[in-house]
């Protein structure tokens, strides 16, 4: 399985991590869920101190007997950002198959880590074996010993990480702590731990008896499953595996490749299934719009390249205010639970944006065809998700009054009444002397253009009449 750095940088080494990873999947395997357990501080008796306080486990059984899904990695992961990276990639791949919600937070994901340290030679990066097979050997310690660097530590699990920040912080501090241990001449032992978020440290819960802590036997009441041509509807694994849908990192380079968006904005689509269709559509019905063939390369780079900053900014972030927003009645409340993570009304997918994709391709088909200015657009776009709900964007921008004016000759009228108004005299004047107060002063008439327009003439246009009105009435003056 492929990882993809999420950016974050920790400074804690020189050592250079590749973009891109890969991780094997050793094994599957399917449990059932026991329950959630919560721990929690009361106080110890009437009358107590604050700090007189013990710690009881409240046990929640609404989850018992339902199915989990273990996917158990090769220790192929060379630093805790590349561990967040792998994590999250897991989770928008789940999410997207529509396997689960990803919401670590609320249990639907979560991540057992374990950590372990090796010495490393200073003069190279450490290496970690990622492309061999592994070999037969006797080893009860570690199974996945001939994946790794010589003199590695017993692995130290952290159960129950439940955000990218803690899978982070744990392993940080794990290698700091295994290390520290280490060059006191007291390496730890198997042992498995819990992360505390509100000081960033791992707890000991317990020790590890052997190293292989479950114990695996046939369920006589589940039969073996057959993946024959009934279960698969086809006739090999490889023609069932071909007509699968398309993967994240698959969408992401046809969009790239496809559309010539760049592959920050391909990875937000592509993060968000609905939105993938969502942003093809728009495209499409821009550039009918626009009427562009279907061989217009051009035009096909210039719409969607728009409709990607459209929709992974604009849109994305009324979706994310929408998610976030407090009600009347939660006035003052934080939007925040926990380990910083934020609670939301609704997740943030275009399956909740009150603009559709049809709506969005014609709001971007006026700003290519210069309709409206962005400043316009993103007035209508607000309009669009908030109040009219349904109107199209073109009769929006003509009840407001939002349209750009490109007719050179009502710009010209408007240049000519802004230079001769006798509140201007003064400055027209200046401009008439010539020399450095030329550009001032047509920069001042540009504003007052712009002004009397209510910021609707077109930058270009009118920049061009304003010239031509100031040669009329100040013919021969030179900056």
């Amino acid at each position: 399985m492929g990882g993809h750095k999420s950016g974050h940088g920790d400074g804690a080494q020189d050592i250079e991590l590749s973009k891109f990873f890969q991780v094997g999947i050793d094994r599957i395997q399917i449990e059932q869920d026991t329950g959630k357990t919560t721990a929690v501080s009361v106080s110890k008796g009437k009358g107590g101190a604050d700090t007189d306080l013990k710690t009881e486990y409240l046990i929640d059984y609404n989850r018992a007997g339902s199915t989990l899904i273990e996917i158990v990695f090769k220790p192929q992961i060379n630093a805790a950002h590349e561990a967040a990276s792998m994590v999250s990639t897991l989770q928008s791949l789940l999410k997207y198959l529509g396997t689960c919600d990803g919401k670590m937070e609320e249990g639907s994901l979560r991540c057992d880590l374990n950590v372990s340290i090796a010495p490393i030679d200073t003069k190279s990066p450490p290496t970690i074996n990622n492309n061999i097979e592994p070999i037969q050997i006797n080893d009860d310690d570690n199974p996945f010993q001939s994946y790794l660097p010589d003199g590695v530590g017993h692995r130290v699990e952290v159960k129950n990480l439940n955000s990218l920040k803690q899978i982070i912080r744990s392993a940080e501090f794990e290698a700091l702590r295994q290390t520290s241990l280490a060059i006191e001449g007291t390496p730890t032992g198997r042992e498995t731990r819990t992360f505390d978020p509100k000081t960033g440290l791992t707890v000991k819960i317990r020790d590890k008896t052997g190293a292989v802590d479950y114990r695996f036997m046939p369920e006589p009441d589940l039969p073996p499953v057959i993946l024959d041509k009934d279960i698969l509807d086809k006739d090999t694994l490889t023609e069932f595996l071909e007509q699968l849908p398309e993967l994240p990192e698959e969408a992401t380079t046809r969009l790239m490749n496809t559309y010539f968006i760049s592959e920050a904005s391909a990875l937000i689509i592509t993060s968000d299934r609905p939105a993938i269709t969502f942003y093809e559509k728009a495209v499409a019905t821009c550039r009918k719009e626009l009427g562009h063939g279907d061989d217009d390369d051009d035009c096909m780079k210039k719409v969607s390249v728009a409709i990607s900053n459209w929709l992974c900014n604009d849109l994305f972030a009324l979706i994310k205010e929408s998610a976030t927003k407090r009600g009347d009645d939660q006035k003052g409340t934080s939007t925040e639970e926990g380990d910083g993570v934020l609670k939301l009304n609704h997740p943030i997918s275009v399956k909740y944006s009150n603009v559709d994709a049809t709506r969005l391709g014609s709001l971007v088909s006026l700003v290519v065809r210069e309709t409206v200015s962005s400043t316009q657009a993103k007035k209508l776009l607000n309009v669009m998700y908030n109040d009219e709900l349904v109107s199209l964007p073109i009769d929006i921008a003509e009840s407001n009054g939002w349209k750009l004016i490109k007719d050179p000759l009502v710009l010209r009228d408007l240049c000519e009444s802004v230079i001769l108004n006798e509140k201007n005299a003064k400055q027209f004047e200046q401009y008439k002397q010539g020399g450095k107060h030329v550009r001032k002063m047509t920069k001042f008439f540009t504003g007052k253009v712009m002004a009397a327009s209510k910021g609707n003439a077109h930058p270009e246009v009118m920049a061009q009449s304003l010239q031509e009105t100031l040669e009329k009435f100040a013919p021969g003056v030179k900056a």
